[in-house]
This record gives C-alpha cells, sequence and structure tokens, in this order.
C-alpha cells in the first residue's frame, strides 16, 4: 500500500503541483523506485538516494547480530563501541554532506567533486572499525582528535574482524547515495501525525473519507504547529475561533 500512495504521488505530480520529481528519498527497498520507472510517464528518470538514517540504523542492527552470533565477541564489539561506529558513520556522512552543499562553479566542476568526495566518504567509513578499536593511521582531523588508546584491532579474533569489516563496506558501497545527507524525516513526521489522530491501525477509517480527513489534519498539524485548530478556523470563518477551542489549543 505503501509503494502505492508514492507511485500515485508521482503520477499526480504535475497535475497537482506542476513539477515533476527527479528524486526518490526511500530504504534499501528497490521494489517503488521500479514502479515509478515502470508506471510514471515523466521526460527523464527518477534517481533515488538512501535514507541515510535509516542505512546508519541498518548498519547498527548488522553490529548488534555480529556481536549476537559471533562467539567471543563481547570483548570486542560492545554496546558503547557499536555506538561510536554508528555515531561515526553519521558524522561522516554529515561532514561531507556540508562541504558538497558549499561546491560553486560549473557543473561539470560540480560533478567531480562530489565524485571525490564520495570516494574519501567511503574511505572513511570502511575506516570507521580501525578508528574505534584503535587504530588510527588512516584517520582525518575531522573524524578523530589524536587520542591514542589501545589497539586492539590488530588482536581481534579474524572472524570477528572480517564480519565487522565486511559491515563496513557494505555502507560504503552506498557512499554515493548518502553523500548528501538525504532523510525521510520530513515525511515520516507527516506520518506520525497522521497515525496520532487517526489511531493507527486499531480502528478501521477506510468510509466516508475518515481517514482522509485525518490526513489533512496532520498536513495542518504538520504546517501550523499546534495551533492549527484555530489557525484554520480563523480562515475559514474569518472570525476569532471560541473561547473552548483556544483552550483546547493551548
Amino acid at each position: 500500500m505503501e509503494s502505492d500512495i508514492i507511485v500515485e504521488g508521482f503520477q499526480r505530480s504535475v497535475e497537482m503541483h506542476g513539477v515533476e520529481y527527479r528524486i526518490l528519498i526511500g530504504d534499501g527497498d528497490s521494489s517503488v523506485l521500479h514502479q515509478i520507472l515502470t508506471k510514471v510517464e515523466y521526460r527523464c528518470f527518477v534517481k533515488k538516494r538512501e535514507c541515510a538514517n535509516h542505512v546508519v540504523k541498518c548498519y547498527t542492527t548488522r553490529l548488534y547480530g555480529i556481536a549476537k552470533e559471533t562467539k567471543g565477541s563481547s570483548a570486542f564489539l560492545s554496546g558503547p563501541r557499536i555506538k561510536r561506529l554508528k555515531n561515526g558513520a553519521r558524522k561522516a556522512i554529515k561532514h561531507y554532506a556540508n562541504i558538497l552543499r558549499d561546491v560553486q562553479g560549473t557543473a561539470q566542476k560540480q560533478r567531480a567533486q562530489k565524485a571525490d568526495l564520495t570516494r574519501q566518504l567511503a574511505g572513511d567509513l570502511i575506516n570507521g572499525p580501525k578508528h574505534v578499536f584503535g587504530c588510527h593511521d588512516r584517520c582525518k582531523d575531522y573524524f578523530c582528535d589524536g587520542t591514542k588508546g589501545d589497539n586492539i584491532y590488530d588482536g581481534m579474533p579474524k572472524v570477528l574482524q572480517m564480519k565487522i569489516v565486511t559491515a563496513a563496506n557494505i555502507i560504503a558501497e552506498k557512499a554515493d547515495r548518502l553523500v548528501t545527507d538525504d532523510t525521510s524525516n520530513l515525511a515520516e513526521a507527516v506520518m506520525a501525525l497522521v497515525a496520532k489522530l487517526s489511531g493507527g491501525k486499531q480502528i478501521n477509517r477506510c468510509q466516508k473519507g475518515s481517514h482522509e480527513h485525518r490526513c489533512y489534519g496532520g498536513g495542518l498539524s504538520f504546517q501550523l504547529g499546534p495551533q492549527w485548530h484555530c489557525t484554520t478556523s480563523k480562515a475559514v470563518t474569518c472570525k476569532s475561533p471560541a473561547a473552548v477551542l483556544k483552550r483546547y489549543a493551548s
């Protein structure tokens, strides 16, 4: 159902907003992009970018899975170290995204700069585990303050080391889709408000436009904030809202 909603949004983008969407920000599911490319008649192809938060979350989940299934990993891949690996990956993505936003010049120069930043991001994501486990040979200034601790990377069991490196390589392979640091936070925020108003899946809201009306309410709440009841009432009636509504909104 989620994919159908997204595809319909792309199909009606010109009719409703007069624009053609060029970029889809999503998770690792490629089926949505496939449906868009096959069902939406645009003049240009739609490109997909990964939600950075989702990718880092999957990276963290994979590390916890490695820690759980690998014998003798508790002394090395502890909860605090996994958190440092997650924070390091997020820090690297934000760092290169900030640099990319400041790039100016011709389109060719911007593409070349983006390719270089992507390569550097991939290298730093791969280097993340070495940094966390005490090997700072390839750490950059923004990523490491130079604090030297015990190097336990080389003393780690080879099986565990290879699994961690593989997890880092998986996220590094997506560097070209992460370097812009795109997220689906706005969409998630709107859907959270809609779920709050509709009661999630606990109540059937499919009849008489009930769910649609709550979607409108969620959109107004997102755009106007907690006072959306009063703001909407005043815009529709051209009168100051009733005192009871003001008390409710406050």
